[in-house]
């Protein structure tokens, strides 16, 4: 099964890595306490060969996004990718390089970006990648107004609704 956590951040700089990591950091403590009972301070993170986070020896799989307001923490059994974004325009330019495509709804551009962003994360290579979607089990949440969040995992097995922290 894989479950989404959510936690609201009231960050002054978007571009505050280390407050958005630092939350994200809270919220996966939190979660892997509720849905696994287990501290993370037990096992050691360490990195994929592209880079992707994970903690070594833990009997779960996790990925952390964070957007604006957001910052989301996806646990699962199964290798798992999260990406939530706040809904805003992005480039035609950006949109085809990245994605392939654009649409002319802002929301739609949104959702496919965070899409292929859980996708890659899942793949632990991040964008590009060249693949469809029908490869990968997805799912979108629409609970937080004016957010899109995906999540990718290998188990079509997802959590009904988002948990709000």
């Amino acid at each position: 099964m894989t479950t989404v956590y959510v936690a609201g951040i009231a960050c002054q700089n978007e571009r505050d890595r280390k407050a958005y990591a630092e939350a994200a950091r809270r919220l996966l403590k939190e979660a892997v306490k509720r849905e696994y009972a287990l501290d993370i301070s037990a096992y050691t993170e360490r990195k994929g060969e592209n880079g992707k986070p994970y903690l070594e020896g833990a009997p779960f799989h996790f990925n952390l996004s964070h957007s604006k307001d957001y910052v989301v923490c996806a646990l699962s059994d199964h290798e798992v990718g999260v990406d939530i974004e706040k809904i805003r325009p992005i480039s035609e330019g950006v949109m085809r390089r990245f994605v392939g495509t654009c649409t002319e709804s802002d929301e739609e551009n949104t959702r496919l970006w965070t899409r292929y962003e859980a996708i890659g994360k899942f793949l632990g290579t991040g964008i590009p990648y060249k693949k469809t979607f029908d490869e990968y089990s997805i799912k979108e949440y629409f609970d937080l107004d004016g957010y899109a969040l995906t999540v990718c995992a290998e188990k079509d097995s997802f959590a009904e609704r988002l948990v709000i922290v």
